[in-house]
């Protein structure tokens, strides 16, 4: 079985939301989400150094 999900930005949002879920419970999605929110920065700062995206 095969478990994925997938996150992303809309364009102008800075808020990733859930685009699919194949397999995670409810409580399991919270808990990512907790984590994805409380390290947002972290996340940006990688992207932004990861693909040469100056600024935020």
């Amino acid at each position: 079985m095969s478990i994925a999900t997938t996150c992303r930005l809309s364009s102008g949002s800075t808020h990733p939301q859930l685009a699919r879920n194949f397999g995670f419970r409810a409580n399991e999605l919270r808990t990512m989400q907790s984590m994805v929110t409380g390290h947002r920065e972290e996340f940006l700062e990688a992207w932004h150094e990861f693909f040469g995206i100056g600024g935020r």
